[in-house]
């Protein structure tokens, strides 16, 4: 796990400049793509998968991340007026939290149920093995589940435009309404 924050931690200030001079939509996407490519795959590791490609599939992931995470919020509070910054920061920061709660229920739930059920199918269930190749195809079905959410992220993400709103959009909105 190591190497991964790692790379996410050198990557983050890289990011928040790129997304400076190109916006959002310059990074998100590749980002969006470099996610989608990792969690590929992450769904085709078996039990002869090295620690190398592991280790190096997460740092790909992690990557995808760092181009993700930092142009979102900025984009996000990018969309509300100046005097609103903190009730988005509060907001985006309170969503964040609840949605990695989510999430991770979501993921081990799936990975705990996918492998029951290949663990149900299998001819031995007391087997050694057996229980570690069921285990092995929870995960990959968990991160199957991880490319599909992460296909229609990149779907979403294809919909940003990089416009800032200004105090002057929201006063001329105020007038018209």
């Amino acid at each position: 796990m190591l190497p991964g924050g790692i790379v996410n931690g050198l990557m983050s200030p890289v990011t928040g400049k790129l997304f400076d001079r190109f916006g959002a939509r310059v990074i998100i996407i590749p980002g969006l793509l470099i996610l989608c490519i990792s969690m590929y795959l992450f769904t085709g590791f078996t039990l002869e998968s090295t620690s190398p490609q592991i280790i190096l599939t997460h740092c790909l992931l992690m990557l995808g991340v760092a181009l993700i995470l930092v142009p979102v919020q900025t984009y996000g509070l990018n969309q509300i007026t100046p005097e609103y910054y903190a009730h988005g920061s509060a907001i985006f920061s309170t969503l964040q939290q609840v949605a990695g709660a989510i999430g991770s229920a979501l993921f081990i739930a799936t990975m705990t149920a996918r492998t029951s059920s290949h663990l149900a199918q299998s001819s031995s269930p007391d087997n050694v093995t057996e229980q570690l190749t069921a285990s092995v195809a929870g995960y990959s079905d968990t991160f199957m589940l991880g490319f599909i959410i992460s296909i229609i992220a990149l779907v979403v993400a294809l919909f940003l435009k990089n416009k800032k709103v200004t105090q002057s959009d929201t006063k001329v909105e105020n007038k018209a309404n």
